[in-house]
C-alpha cells in the first residue's frame, strides 16, 4: 500500500514537478507574449497613414507655391502695365496750361522774364500759316498795359466755366484796348497730341495782336514811356522791370515825406 502511495506521488510529482512547471510557465509567457504582434501591426498602420499625410501635405505646400508663382509675374506685369497705361491716358503738361488760369498766369510770367520762345507755347497756332509765335509773344507782352481784366478770376478747373455767348471750352479773359479798337481776349481748349488737353490764347485772338500793336506804336509813346528809359522797361530782375524796382523804392521815402506832411498840416491848428 506503501509502494502504491508513493508511486502515485511520483507521477504526480512527475506530472506537477520543475517540468511541468516551466511547461505551465511557458503557457503563461506565451499568453502574454501574444498582443505583441498586434502592437506592432497597428503602429505599423499608423506610420504608414502618418507618412501618407505628410506626403500629402507636402505635395499641396509644392502645388501652391508653383501656382503662386506662376501667377505672380503676371500680376506683377499687370500692376506694372497700369499705371503706364494710366500715364498714356493723362499726359502732364510741362507748362502747365492745364487750366485757364495756369494758362493767363504762365504766360504774364514768361512775357515779364522776356522768354518769348517759352511764352509763345501759349498761343494758339493757326493751321497752315506760319503766325511767327515768338514775335507775337513779344507784342502781347507790350499789349500788356492795354489789357482789361482780372486773371484771378479765370477757373481753375481743367474743364473750364460755362459761359453766355460762348461754347463749351472757351473762356473769355478780358480785353485789350488800344483807342478806339477793342479786342476779345478768349482761351481755348485744345487737344494737343503730347500734352493732352490744354488751354491756350485762341488763334482769333492771336490773328489780332499785330493790329493792336501797330495801333499802339502808331499813337505815340505814354507819359511814362517818354520819361523811363527803354534800358529800365525791357531789363527784369525778380519778374520786374528796373523801371518797377526804381518806383517801388522812390515811393518809400516819399510816402514818409507825405505821411509827415499830413501829420505837421494837421497839428498846426493846435500850435497857432
Amino acid at each position: 500500500m506503501a509502494a502504491l502511495c508513493r508511486a502515485a506521488a511520483a507521477s504526480s510529482g512527475g506530472a506537477f514537478g520543475p517540468n511541468s512547471t516551466r511547461e505551465l510557465t511557458g503557457i503563461v509567457l506565451v499568453d502574454r507574449m501574444e498582443p505583441m504582434p498586434l502592437l506592432k501591426e497597428n503602429r505599423r498602420e499608423i506610420s504608414k497613414s502618418l507618412y501618407w499625410t505628410c506626403a500629402l501635405r507636402l505635395t499641396l505646400s509644392i502645388l501652391l507655391f508653383a501656382s503662386s508663382a506662376a501667377h505672380s509675374p503676371g500680376q506683377l506685369s499687370t500692376s506694372r502695365a497700369s499705371p503706364a497705361k494710366a500715364e498714356r491716358a493723362t499726359p502732364v503738361d510741362p507748362f502747365g496750361r492745364e487750366t485757364p488760369r495756369s494758362t493767363a498766369m504762365g504766360l504774364l510770367k514768361y512775357g515779364e522774364r522776356r522768354d518769348f520762345e517759352t511764352a509763345a507755347h501759349y498761343l494758339q497756332p493757326t493751321p497752315g500759316q506760319d503766325t511767327h509765335l515768338v514775335e507775337r509773344a513779344r507784342e502781347l507782352q507790350g499789349l500788356h498795359a492795354k489789357f482789361k481784366g482780372n486773371i484771378d478770376l479765370l477757373s481753375d478747373e481743367p474743364n473750364g466755366s460755362v459761359e453766355a455767348g460762348l461754347p463749351p471750352g472757351e473762356v473769355h479773359a478780358g480785353v485789350i484796348r488800344v483807342g478806339a479798337t477793342t479786342v476779345d481776349v478768349i482761351l481755348v481748349r485744345v487737344n494737343d497730341p503730347d500734352s493732352g488737353k490744354i488751354w491756350l490764347i485762341s488763334k482769333d485772338t492771336v490773328a489780332r495782336i499785330p493790329e493792336l500793336y501797330a495801333q499802339m506804336k502808331s499813337e505815340g509813346l505814354t507819359t511814362a514811356e517818354r520819361f523811363v528809359p527803354a534800358a529800365l522797361t525791357s531789363r527784369h530782375l525778380l519778374d520786374m522791370s528796373l523801371a518797377q524796382w526804381i518806383g517801388w523804392l522812390l515811393s518809400i521815402p516819399i510816402s514818409w515825406f507825405l505821411a509827415w506832411l499830413l501829420e505837421f498840416l494837421l497839428s498846426a491848428p493846435r500850435r497857432i
